[in-house]
């Protein structure tokens, strides 16, 4: 594999794949029959979020007995069935990102019965398309009450006179939790129990058809368990630099060189490498959540072409141990002179340890989370591990026989 950067490994990686098999993904069923052979149960439930910051939509689904892998499909809203663009995942939730919130789009999903054979689809939802003008709520606290019984959430109110607040149990993806409302920037929750943990999120009322983006998740802590650390798994400065070595080779420094304005998010740019087949790479925070956008690749071996870029969630610091999330998305790569390819990418993470210690290359390192990613490009799995130190950023990465490891880091 090419040496790249630390957050350039999932584009190189993914193009590899391409390079190893260039054959098409099957083709859907949809776009020839009439009717689907129903062989296994299709989900019982199926639900979809809201936007999330304006480009991500939550699916949530509950799973049939004896079923354990779905197809969703998605595209604007009235699309036929077998035209959408396709994503599998094996967990019984997903989020779609790179959407645009000024679109309306509709979704739909099916049971994969095996490799052939599928449920009928269940759908279409659809996620509306107006997101408001108006500011979303900042500043959202929740605190426990004295008892335990009630959680009180506030929030700064701005222009706002109307709100919605969401909430489950800590770390339930947004669109399957409770939603109530609220005509002041306060709203108390009751019926809570003392030895669950609870996630909140909150948005402005913009107009009786339109609202903000939610703000959250906001996490209260069980009683008796110890909330995680205030604290910046990857900080974000001009200037901010780590150097690491692969396999034990010293690599040029990784650096935030400028800031940049994309689709209405301040991202922070690192320094593009280099090496051939490599790309730009940004990072932005929201709430706890991290997000890479790896721009697209331009590659020269082993024959020349273009790969689509995304954008993935690297890291949620906010949710406890066992936690997962999935990206899912179509790759695009087009070579000189030949039809583009499609391939269906799916990362599955999950949280594996939080506030552990490590130590690498001699240093130990305290309040480290780690995640464990499950990457699927077309017919191919791999994983692979990252840790994350608290105030300093990625201190290890393993992705299959490739480790870097962090040697040195200069943070502002």
């Amino acid at each position: 594999m090419i040496k790249s950067k630390i957050v350039a490994v999932i584009a190189l990686v993914f193009i590899g794949l391409n390079f190893l098999s260039c054959d098409s993904e099957p083709v859907d069923p949809a776009l020839f029959n009439t009717e689907e052979p129903n062989t296994c149960a299709a989900p019982p439930t199926f639900e979809a979020s809201d936007f999330i910051a304006g480009t991500s939509v939550n699916l949530s689904w509950s799973a049939a007995a004896g079923t354990g892998s779905w197809q969703i499909q998605y595209g604007p809203a009235g699309f036929a069935v077998g035209s959408g663009t396709q994503v599998v995942s094996t967990d019984t939730q997903a989020t779609i990102n790179d959407l645009d919130s000024s679109n309306d789009y509709e979704f739909y999903i099916r049971t994969v019965c095996d490799a052939t054979t599928f449920s009928g689809w269940v759908g279409p939802i659809s996620v509306g398309g107006e997101i408001g003008s108006c500011a979303q709520p900042t500043n959202v606290v929740a605190t426990r009450s004295a008892g335990n019984t009630e959680i009180t959430v506030t929030w700064d109110a701005g222009a706002g006179t109307a709100w919605q607040v969401q909430y489950g149990n800590e770390g339930f993806a947004l669109g399957s939790g409770t939603t109530v409302s609220s005509t002041t920037p306060t709203r108390t929750i009751t019926g809570i129990l003392a030895n669950q943990g609870y996630s909140f999120y909150v948005r402005t009322n913009c107009s009786p058809t339109s609202n903000s983006n939610w703000t959250g998740p906001i996490t209260v802590a069980a009683v008796g368990v110890t909330p995680t650390p205030t604290g910046d798994y990857w900080p974000t400065a001009i200037g901010n630099q780590w150097v690491y070595n692969l396999n034990g080779t010293e690599e040029p420094p990784l650096a935030i060189v400028s800031t940049n304005t994309i689709g209405g998010f301040n991202y922070y740019t690192f320094t593009t490498p280099t090496t051939p087949n490599t790309a730009t790479t940004r990072i932005r925070k929201a709430a706890g959540v991290y997000y890479i956008k790896t721009e697209e690749v331009t590659h020269t071996t082993p024959m020349p072409g273009v790969t689509s870029g995304n954008e993935i969630i690297i890291l949620k610091d906010n949710v406890p141990v066992g936690a997962t999330w999935t990206d899912s998305w179509v790759q695009t790569t087009t070579y000189t002179g030949m039809p583009p390819i499609e391939m269906s990418m799916s990362i599955v993470c999950t949280v594996e340890a939080k506030d552990v210690t490590a130590t690498v290359n001699g240093t130990t390192y305290n309040n480290v989370i780690k995640v464990n990613r499950v990457i699927s490009a077309g017919t191919s799995t791999y994983e692979s591990a990252y840790w994350f130190a608290r105030d300093i950023g990625p201190i290890r990465v393993v992705n299959g026989p490739n480790t870097q490891e962090l040697e040195s880091y200069i943070v502002n």
